[in-house]
């Protein structure tokens, strides 16, 4: 699943971007928690979640939203494992998911904005005046807020491919860069509207700016786990799923950095490259911890 915000909230989420995408976060989890325990939906289970910010388009222009990893079950109140009549091929109605996602945002961002803890400044300056705010939030209101939902994923394989596209991935990847100059920067992106390859160029002005607009505020958590994927729960809670369903509790392989190397590369870091003996090692330098350390001046 995959949460956005509307347009018209873009410019108070860049000056308010931790609080914003601690309640996007929190919007999310908590619509597909009370949807997961309504009787009217007829699952009545724990599921669990997966959520990673977004904050980009392929043009890299600002566009906050969570991609969501949801069971298509959960652990009934039995600890056995459930999932809803249509097999898990069907969850939740996005229409539903989507009107619940907009009204409880609103509550929380109202609540906000009369404690004060908005930030708005500059263009957003006429919105510390209560009827400004009032009717940018009944034209919020009016505006159907988007919800996409998928097709469950259909191995293990593809849960992987998605998390590996989407999990620790930046604004814009170093293949995409097409060409340099002193003054202009150009790259590809895929016009999904047309389905085709095309290529944008900036000033580098231009490029840096819209490029810092995704920088995360400092230490930020940008990957969270919910529900029975939760840290605290998540050993126990999991070997319930895995035993309900009949799935094999398989260890836990640790690699270190010489194995993950050799993995990946094909290169043992611990033989010499010229003769192919063991290296030993003689003296290990400790790892200096902090920020470099700025030269001192003349």
């Amino acid at each position: 699943m995959v949460f956005t915000l509307p347009s018209e909230l873009r410019g108070i989420c860049l000056q308010n971007k931790r609080l914003l995408y601690n309640l996007l976060f929190k919007c999310g989890w908590q619509i597909i928690e009370a949807f997961s325990k309504d009787p009217k939906q007829k699952l009545e289970a724990a599921l669990g979640m997966i959520s990673v910010l977004h904050t980009w388009t392929q043009t890299l222009e600002y566009y906050p939203h969570i991609h969501c990893i949801v069971l298509a079950g959960g652990i009934g109140a039995d600890g056995k494992w459930k999932t809803t009549k249509s097999g898990g091929k069907f969850l939740f109605h996005v229409d539903a998911l989507a009107q619940t996602f907009r009204g409880k945002f609103m509550e929380l961002l109202v609540s906000h904005y009369k404690s004060g803890d908005l930030h708005l400044s500059g263009k957003l300056a006429p919105l510390q005046d209560s009827g400004a705010f009032w009717e940018l939030k009944r034209s919020l209101y009016q505006k159907q807020w988007v919800v996409y939902a998928k097709d469950p994923f259909g191995n293990p394989a593809t849960v992987l491919e998605y998390l590996d596209r989407y999990t620790h991935r930046i604004a814009i990847s170093n293949y995409r860069l097409q060409a340099m100059d002193h003054q202009n920067v150009t790259f590809c992106y895929l016009d999904r509207k047309a389905n085709a390859k095309r290529t944008l160029t900036l000033s580098g002005e231009q490029f840096l700016g819209r490029f810092l607009l995704h920088v995360l505020p400092k230490g930020y958590c940008k990957i969270r786990h919910y529900g029975i994927f939760a840290s605290r729960v998540k050993t126990a809670q999991l070997q319930k799923a895995r035993s309900s369903l009949g799935v094999e509790q398989k260890e836990k392989v640790c690699y270190t950095v010489r194995d993950v190397i050799y993995i990946t590369t094909g290169v043992d870091i611990h033989l010499c490259r010229a003769c192919k003996g063991l290296l030993v090692t003689i003296e290990e330098t400790p790892r200096p911890r902090g920020s470099p350390q700025l030269p001192k001046a003349c």
